[in-house]
């Protein structure tokens, strides 16, 4: 037998909004596993991420989520390239 807690949240991902925005809200709760609650509403957009007790945690997914998006920007309207090439790849070093 598995333990439900050691599947990285996966037994949180059926679980209706509610019950999630009422998990996010325990404050009995480990605070990661709260968070993790939040986050499964906030990639769902539920309207309950409106609520006031669950504002800290939307605000720490919106900077990760923006940290994302700087780190990584999308790529532009031409094919993708790389400063990589199998010439520098496997060339000689230069002395």
């Amino acid at each position: 037998m598995t333990d439900p807690f050691d599947d990285h949240g996966r037994h949180l991902q059926p679980l209706p909004d509610s019950t999630l925005r009422d998990l996010g809200l325990n404050e009995c709760a480990d605070r990661d596993y709260r968070k993790l609650a939040v986050e499964i509403l906030f990639n769902r957009k539920s309207p309950y991420l409106k609520h006031e007790g669950l504002r800290e945690f939307v605000q720490e997914l919106e900077i990760e989520l923006e940290g994302i998006q700087f780190e990584f920007p999308a790529p532009g309207p031409g094919p993708m390239t790389s400063s990589i090439t199998t010439a520098t790849m496997f060339g000689h070093e230069s002395d």
